[in-house]
């Protein structure tokens, strides 16, 4: 790792300092994200275009059914869970999830408006040590195309100054408990790899990563979109179902 690496997400663990988590959309996904973490005793600091949801949770209300307010409540008096509208703060943050809406249009492609606001916002708070990390469901190639291009301008090097991971939302109404949900990701470079698995291991104690092969062979052979469900639905039933390990 290169000198850069001195502050940010690695260099914080050996001094017992938790890493603080953004999170870009506070809706079905980057809510109960932000309480997962805040529940293993790491900050969260949750960003949302709407003064409704973060004045709400700042209160100590949830408007996610999943989430109980006495849940939201509990981790915004220990300081452990905020929310603000202002993208200048991402600074302020070692790891970053996006995890904005990309609903389609009318060519039934993903919108990616909001993922590319969202990645304009992040360029403008980039610095070495941290973990961009795309949740928001699109198809493969996005974190390449979209985000990595735009993060280029900023003159770190991936993978080595800051590290770059998709693992599309895994959220399943059948289990709460998020922990127990597969991740299918990709990573950038070997070490982007490092990062997240470190990341996630910390808070999914029982969590497992799908080769990114999957998404990769889905591109190059234009897997349609329904075989990608199924298989997600059995790597999520074989990790709910399954001892670790299986």
């Amino acid at each position: 790792m290169t000198d850069s690496n001195q502050s940010g997400f690695f260099s914080r663990l050996p001094h017992g300092e938790a890493p603080v988590l953004g999170v870009i959309g506070l809706g079905y996904v980057g809510l109960p994200l932000s309480v997962e973490f805040a529940r293993s005793g790491y900050r969260c600091l949750g960003f949302d275009v709407s003064e409704r949801v973060v004045d709400g949770i700042n209160a100590g209300r949830s408007h996610i059914q999943d989430i109980p307010a006495e849940v939201v409540r509990a981790f915004v008096g220990e300081g452990l869970l905020s929310a603000t509208t202002d993208l200048s703060r991402l600074g302020e943050c070692d790891v970053i999830s996006i995890c904005v809406p990309t609903p389609l249009n009318k060519t039934k492609d993903p919108d990616l408006s909001y993922v590319a606001a969202a990645a304009h916002a992040v360029l403008h708070a980039l610095r070495p040590g941290q973990i961009i990390i795309l949740e928001s469901t699109t198809y493969p190639g996005t974190t390449r195309e979209v985000l990595l291009t735009l993060f280029e301008e900023s003159g770190l090097q991936v993978g080595e100054d800051y590290y770059l991971c998709f693992s599309p939302e895994r959220v399943d109404p059948a289990f709460a408990d998020l922990r127990i949900i597969a991740l299918i990701t990709s990573c950038s470079r070997p070490r982007s790899t490092l990062a997240f698995s470190s990341w996630y291991a910390s808070c999914r104690a029982r969590a497992r990563s799908a080769c990114s092969c999957l998404l990769r062979m889905s591109q190059r052979f234009h897997i349609p979109s329904a075989v990608l469900l199924c298989i997600k639905f059995l790597l999520q039933y074989r990790c709910a179902y399954n001892p670790p390990g299986v």
